[in-house]
């Protein structure tokens, strides 16, 4: 999508979750804390006059309970902005076929059978959407849709065994559930569905990890006990046939939470602050001025790792 106005610019469903992650040391009241603020509004509400101290503690703390409620952007938020900034000013493309990792790829190649499974299991017989749908806010795509049902339903396929049969230990992703959300909204729909499902690996999947893994044999990145360990696997590790066919669908189920997307749509308000404001910046490309205060020599604090160090 390209803007010209970035007042009106859309998430992407599966940008949710990016976009409403709360920044770091943002957190409610302490147990403590809420019994200090508590007593503060209690004795201002009879009309008793408090001391300076407990003033100065009340706009800390009230400050505290602004900012859990209405916080700035994340880091994640602003990375998932620059990423889509980049996509729509620059026509910046996706990697090539040969460039995307072997999970993507047998994602895309196996979707088809997968949605065959849930059609099957469900006895349902599925749409599946062409075209991205859009509101004032968000767009998207659902891997597949009942009109009649009322559920839409997203297609997972596990890379193997090892990856899948972790999530019945886990709870669905974060980033899973709010995209979930987005599409519940956008096709007005009430349930929707991800769906993990356990698939054989195409044979030049197979090929191009067992290639993989030569390669790092032949490069001493790996020893020989290694590399017989990891070739076993591609032959053992990646057929599942006799598996039956009902341990091979894991299904989250996700209800949907209308209350939730006043919160979206006003962060999503912010977003369009956010970019307008970078594009402004990125389009004049002033010097950035630097001070010494911000570095950790010159500060009380030793340099402390961030996320961004890892690349």
């Amino acid at each position: 999508m390209k803007y010209k106005n970035w007042s009106k610019f859309l998430i992407s469903c599966s940008g949710i979750k990016d976009i409403m992650t709360k920044p770091r040391n943002c957190t409610d009241l302490t147990s403590s804390q809420r019994i200090s603020y508590n007593k503060i509004i209690e004795k201002k509400s009879n009309s008793d006059e408090i001391s300076e101290k407990e003033q100065k503690t009340l706009d800390v703390l009230q400050a505290k309970i602004d900012r859990f409620n209405d916080p700035e952007l994340s880091v994640a938020a602003k990375k998932y902005l620059i990423k889509r900034y980049s996509w729509s000013k620059y026509n910046r493309g996706t990697l090539p076929t040969e460039q995307k990792s072997s999970f993507i790829i047998k994602g895309n190649e196996l979707e088809s059978d997968g949605i065959s499974i849930v059609k099957l299991r469900d006895k349902v017989d599925y749409e599946k959407p062409t075209d991205f749908i859009s509101n004032d806010y968000l767009f998207g795509r659902c891997d597949i849709i009942s009109k009649e049902k009322r559920k839409i339903v997203d297609i997972k396929v596990s890379w193997g065994i090892h990856s899948y049969l972790p999530n019945y230990l886990t709870k669905l992703s974060e980033k899973y559930w709010w995209q979930m959300q987005g599409y519940m909204e956008l096709y007005g729909v009430n349930k929707a569905e991800v769906c993990y499902i356990l698939l054989n690996t195409p044979a030049h999947l197979l090929e191009r990890e067992r290639a993989k893994h030569t390669e790092k044999y032949l490069f001493g990145e790996i020893d020989s006990e290694k590399y017989e360990e990891e070739m076993e696997k591609c032959d053992l590790c990646y057929d599942y046939s006799k598996i039956p066919s009902k341990r091979k669908v894991l299904t989250f189920s996700i209800k949907k939470e209308p209350i939730i997307m006043e919160s979206v749509y006003k962060k999503i308000d912010k977003c369009r602050d956010w970019l307008n404001e970078f594009d402004r910046q990125h389009t004049l490309n002033k010097k950035i001025l630097t001070s010494a205060a911000d570095y950790a020599i010159f500060s009380k604090e030793s340099s402390i790792e961030s996320d961004s160090d890892l690349g």
